[in-house]
């Protein structure tokens, strides 16, 4: 393997800026398994099916995705796509279910050995039986992801990549709420936008045979959500807003089977 494109790559990754860590942030450490199938329907049009495990230090068990989706090469250098994921979440008392549903789009360009690409994901996320006041029950999202990436031969092919997430509807107070009145404070509904997630990862595509691939990887998660604690009347604000800022950096390994 050509190590000094690897190590390019691994620099640009780790050297890209996020969410400034500070002292009170709360970490953790986990690992990702996923297997999946890639059927071919005809020339350029895919379906997809996957199952994806997450475990991290804190909680051990973290969620299940279950996904199924389209993907169809309009040409060259355009890829749309469509996909279901039913997500099991593990709670603090008991098994959330979410579900979502996505629309994206993938502008590829190639130079000699150097693929680049850009995408861009619309998701909403219904969850069942949250606080509206605190945030959405059906949340929107919009990712953009830039991913590089180097063919060394055939089978083995190194990337990096960044993607930032921003939440479109959050739930928004007015910021008349002090530390001695919060109930002074009014909702005004579901209309605060904000990035509260910088991912970087880096990983390594392995093409063990033609219908048997890899991805080997690891990913880092900087997350910045806004808390808001509401009565479920929306009537009283119970203490100040603030953002907290947690951190997850996993190992994962992800198997795809195309026929």
């Amino acid at each position: 393997m050509k190590l000094k494109y690897f190590a390019a790559i691994l620099l640009m990754a780790f050297t890209v800026p996020a969410f400034a860590a500070s002292d009170d942030d709360d970490s953790a450490v986990g690992a990702r398994l996923s297997g999946g199938i890639n059927y071919k329907i005809k020339k350029g049009f895919h379906l997809n099916a996957s199952e994806e495990i997450r475990f991290n230090s804190n909680d051990g068990f973290d969620k299940s995705y279950t996904n199924v989706g389209l993907d169809y090469k309009l040409n060259p250098y355009l890829k749309v796509g469509c996909g279901y994921d039913l997500i099991l979440v593990n709670g603090t008392s008991a098994f959330k279910v979410r579900h979502r549903i996505a629309g994206d789009i993938t502008g590829t360009v190639k130079a000699g050995n150097w693929k680049f690409s850009l995408k861009e994901k619309f998701q909403g996320t219904y969850r069942s039986g949250v606080n509206t006041y605190q945030k959405p029950e059906f949340a929107l999202n919009l990712k953009s992801r830039f991913k590089v990436a180097y063919k060394v031969n055939y089978k083995v092919q190194p990337y990096a990549s960044v993607e930032l997430r921003h939440l479109l509807n959050g739930a928004e107070w007015s910021e008349e709420g002090t530390t001695s009145s919060y109930a002074s404070a009014s909702y005004l509904g579901h209309s605060d936008a904000y990035m509260n997630r910088v991912r970087t990862m880096v990983g390594v595509d392995w093409k063990v045979s033609q219908q048997s691939a890899f991805d080997i990887f690891l990913v880092y998660d900087a997350n910045n959500d806004t808390i808001i604690d509401s009565n479920k009347e929306g009537s009283t604000l119970k203490a100040q807003i603030y953002d907290e800022k947690t951190s997850l950096f996993a190992v994962g390994v992800a198997y795809t089977f195309s026929f």
